[in-house]
């Protein structure tokens, strides 16, 4: 019978299904638990066309840093498009 421990000179790689770890979420975290923002502020850009977005949520993120937690794209009239970033401090974030 042949080694089945070596495939082509490598060692067998292990089933995911054999691992037994035992790692898979047995409950769910209660609302009190779920860290929300502090201070939820919003700064919005002014209208831009759909090729400069990028450019727009590039300069939010250089201005406000980690401080980001949201970007929301609206289109307007005219394929025009209002880009709000929504900026707070998480709870638990001591270096903020």
């Amino acid at each position: 019978m042949p080694d089945r421990t070596r495939i082509g000179g490598s060692p067998c790689p292990d089933s995911c299904a054999s691992t037994k770890s035992g790692e898979t979420a047995t409950s769910s975290s209660a609302p009190e638990t779920i860290s929300a923002p502090q201070a939820l502020s919003t700064h919005t850009s002014g209208p831009v066309p759909l090729y400069l977005i990028a450019q727009a949520i590039s300069a939010g993120i250089h201005e406000h840093g980690d401080g980001v937690l949201a970007v929301h794209i609206r289109r307007t009239r005219n394929h025009q498009y209002l880009v709000t970033l929504y900026t707070g401090k998480e709870e638990g974030d001591a270096h903020a």
